[in-house]
C-alpha cells in the first residue's frame, strides 16, 4: 500500500506512487527526476556551468553508478553543489524533501583523502527529518540527490560578483552517506503537515461519511497535550462544524470527530494505520477549532497520533450526501449491474425500525464470477426480487444503489432526501405513509445475488434488442395508461435508440420495421401530450420514412407545424391527406385541425397588423 496522496519537495518536483521516490517501503519503479536542474558533468574554473547549455547533460534515465563521477546537483548564479561519487548505492530511488533519513556526514575534509569511505563507515548513524535539518540548505540538495546506500563526496562552491565578472571564492567539502529512509508526506506542500506512517493499514483508504473508531494522543514539545479513544463507530462529517469552539480538556466524540486537525488526518489514512501528523505550531492556530487552545503557537510541531481501530466504508451513492451506503460485506468481481441487466437481489426497508418491505434471502446463493447471469436467475431467480433497472419498476434511488453494487455485497443505505423516490414497487408500498425525511430514519438493507450482462444498444444482437424492446413497450404502454407521458417518453426514446445506432442489414431492418414504427408512434404520442412540438416533428418524419401514408404520423406532423406557428406548412400535410382518407372519423378529424389552422392564422395575422401599426403611429 502506497500514500494515495501526491509528495512534492520544497524545488517543486512532485512524488507520486509511480515515481522512483523510495518512501523506505520498496515502492516506486522509475528513477526519480529532482527539480535542481539537469545532472550535469562538473568541471572546475571560475565561471559557473551555463544553465541553458544542455550539451553535456546526462538524461536521468541513465543510470549514474560510475565510481569517481561528477555531477551537478543545484546550480545557481552564485553557487554550484556537485557530488562525486565514492560508493554508487542501490537501485534509482532517492528521498524527498521532507523525508526522515538515516545517514552519516563528514564535515569539511580533504578531497583527496583516500580513506574517505573507511572514515564515514566509522561514524555513527544519525537521523533527521529533511524539513527540520539544521545542517544548512546544501544538506537538503545533497540529500535528495543520493540513492539507498549511497556515499558521495558534497562539493559546494560559492561565488562572487566582481566588477562583472563570478569569480570563485570559498571551496567546501563533505562527505555524506545515506543509509536509508522513511517516507513523510507533505501533506499541503508547504510543510505546514507532515504525516508520518507508523504502522502501515490494509483495505480502503478512510473517507469523507465513512464510520471510523480511533485512539488519540495530542502533544507539543515532549508535553502530552490530550489522549482519548473513541471506541463507537463516528460518522466523518464531509465539512467540519467550524461553530464546534475549545470547551477546556474534556470532549465529546463529535467534538472530537470535527477537529479540522483530527478529520484532516483521518481522510489521509487506511483501515488500521496509525500515523503521526506534525503541525506547524502557527498554522494550528490559525487551523484548528477544537485543540487550538491547548497547544503554545509560538512551541515546536503539535503532535497528533491516530490509531484507527474500526473502520466502516461508507458511499455517498447520490454524491449529494442523501444516500449514504455502508458496505456490511464485499461483493467480488469487478462487474456492477447496469440498465439492462436483469437483477436478483434481496430487500428490507424500514422507517423509523418499522419493517415495510422484506424479500428474499439475504443467506441465498450468489451468482459465481465465471456463472453466466442467465443461467443463476433461472436456477434461483424465484428466491428474489428481480428487476431489469431501465424499467419504471425500482424507484430511482433503489436503481442507483443496486447500480453501485457488485455481486454478493451486503449494504445498509439511508435516505434523507426524497428527491428521486417518486415511482416504483418501493415507493408504491410506503407512498401513502411517507413522513418528511428530515425527522426520519429511512433505510435500505440490500445484497445483490446476481445479475444479467449489461450490453450497449449499439452492441446488442438482433434478437436481443426486439426482445428488449417488447418488454420496454409493456412498460412504456402502462405508463400511458397512467398518464405519466414523461416517464413513457423516455422509454420509448430508449427503445428507439436501438434502431438508430449500428449497420443493420435489410432482413434485420425488416425486422425491425414494425417494432420501431410502434414505438415512435407511441413516442409522438407521448410528445403531443408533453407539447414538444420540435421533437414530434422529428419523431413524425422518421415514421413517415417508414409508413409514408400513416394517418397518425401526419395529423401529428400538421398539429407540430401549426403549434409553431407554421401555418402554410400544416395546411399543406392536411388538404394532400385529406383526399386519402377513407372513413368518417379521421376525415372529420382532419377537418377540425384545417378549421383550427385558419382560425389560428387569422388571429396571428390581426396580432401581426396591431404591432406594426404601433410602430407608424
Amino acid at each position: 500500500q502506497m500514500e494515495s496522496e501526491v509528495h512534492k519537495n520544497v524545488h517543486g518536483h512532485q512524488h507520486g506512487p509511480g515515481c522512483s521516490h523510495d518512501h523506505g517501503h520498496g515502492h516506486g519503479h522509475h528513477h526519480h527526476a529532482h527539480g535542481h536542474g539537469n545532472n550535469v558533468h562538473d568541471h572546475d574554473g571560475n565561471e559557473p556551468v551555463n544553465e541553458n547549455d544542455t550539451s553535456d547533460v546526462i538524461s536521468d534515465n541513465e543510470i549514474h553508478d560510475q565510481v569517481g563521477e561528477t555531477l551537478v546537483l543545484k546550480k545557481e548564479p552564485y553557487r554550484r553543489i556537485s557530488k562525486k561519487i565514492i560508493d554508487p548505492g542501490k537501485g534509482f530511488k532517492k528521498p524527498g524533501a521532507v523525508d526522515e533519513v538515516k545517514y552519516r556526514l563528514l564535515q569539511n575534509v580533504n578531497k583527496d583523502d583516500s580513506d574517505l569511505l573507511e572514515k564515514i563507515k566509522a561514524l555513527p548513524e544519525e537521523t533527521v527529518e529533511l524539513g527540520e535539518q539544521t545542517h544548512g540548505e546544501w544538506f537538503g540538495f545533497a540529500a535528495e540527490g543520493l540513492r539507498k546506500e549511497e556515499t558521495s563526496l558534497i562539493t559546494i562552491k560559492e561565488y562572487a560578483d566582481n566588477d562583472g565578472k563570478k569569480e570563485l571564492q570559498k571551496v567546501t567539502h563533505h562527505v555524506l552517506q545515506i543509509i536509508s529512509w522513511e517516507a513523510i508526506n507533505d501533506m499541503d506542500y508547504d510543510r505546514n503537515y507532515l504525516k508520518r506512517i507508523l504502522t502501515r493499514g490494509t483495505g480502503k483508504r478512510v473517507d469523507n461519511y465513512h464510520e471510523v473508531a480511533f485512539e488519540l494522543k495530542v502533544s507539543q514539545d515532549g508535553k502530552v497535550l490530550h489522549e482519548q479513544a473513541v471506541q463507537n463507530l463516528i460518522s466523518i462529517p464531509k465539512d467540519v462544524d467550524k461553530s464546534i469552539a475549545p470547551t477546556g480538556s474534556e470532549f465529546t466524540d463529535v467534538q472530537l470527530i470535527n477537529s479540522h486537525t483530527v478529520k484532516k488526518l483521518l481522510t489521509h489514512m487506511y483501515s488500521s494505520e496509525q500515523a503521526l501528523l506534525k503541525v506547524d505550531a502557527k498554522k494550528f492556530a490559525q487551523d484548528e477549532n477544537v485543540f487550538k487552545n491547548l497547544a503554545n503557537p509560538d512551541g515546536g510541531r503539535v503532535h497528533f497520533e491516530v490509531k484507527i481501530t474500526n473502520h466502516l466504508r461508507v458511499e455517498d451513492v447520490s454524491d449529494r450526501g442523501f444516500l449514504l451506503k455502508k458496505i456490511i460485506q464485499d461483493g467480488h468481481g469487478y462487474r456492477e449491474p447496469g440498465n439492462l441487466s436483469k437483477t436478483a437481489y434481496s430487500i428490507k426497508l424500514t422507517i423509523n425500525g418499522q419493517e415495510k418491505i422484506s424479500i428474499g434471502n439475504f443467506e441465498g446463493p450468489v451468482q459465481e464470477e465465471k456463472q453466466k447471469g442467465e443461467e443463476f436467475l433461472q436456477a434461483h431467480g424465484s428466491e428474489f426480487q428481480m428487476n431489469y433497472l431501465d424499467e419504471f419498476k425500482v424507484s430511482k434511488q433503489l436503481k442507483l444503489i443496486l447500480k453501485s453494487m457488485k455481486r454478493g455485497e451486503h449494504c445498509r443505505v439511508t435516505v434523507s432526501d426524497f428527491r428521486w423516490f417518486k415511482y416504483g414497487f418501493d415507493y408504491d408500498t410506503v407512498k401513502d405513509s411517507l413522513p418528511d425525511p428530515k425527522t426520519t430514519e429511512f433505510a435500505y438493507e440490500l445484497r445483490v445475488h446476481g445479475f444479467t450482462e449489461d450490453r450497449a444498444a449499439l452492441s446488442l444482437p438482433v434478437d436481443d434488442k426486439i426482445l428488449h424492446a417488447g418488454r420496454k413497450r409493456e412498460v412504456g404502454i402502462s405508463l400511458i395508461k397512467a398518464g405519466d407521458y414523461k416517464h413513457a417518453h423516455k422509454v420509448f426514446s430508449n427503445i428507439n435508440s436501438y434502431f438508430e445506432v449500428g449497420n443493420a442489414s435489410k432482413e434485420d431492418q425488416e425486422r425491425y420495421r414494425q417494432v420501431s414504427l410502434s414505438s415512435l408512434l407511441n413516442a409522438s404520442l407521448c410528445q403531443l401530450k408533453l407539447e414538444k412540438w420540435t421533437e414530434l416533428s422529428a419523431t413524425v418524419d422518421k415514421i413517415l420514412t417508414l409508413d409514408p401514408s400513416n394517418k397518425k404520423a401526419l395529423f401529428r406532423k400538421a398539429t407540430a407545424l401549426l403549434r409553431q406557428e407554421e401555418f402554410e406548412e400544416s395546411a399543406k400535410v392536411v388538404n394532400s391527406t385529406l383526399p386519402e382518407i377513407t372513413d368518417e372519423e379521421t376525415r372529420n378529424e382532419f377537418n377540425n385541425l384545417a378549421a383550427q389552422i385558419k382560425q389560428r392564422q387569422a388571429a396571428y395575422e390581426s396580432k401581426q397588423r396591431k404591432m406594426f401599426a404601433k410602430f407608424f403611429q
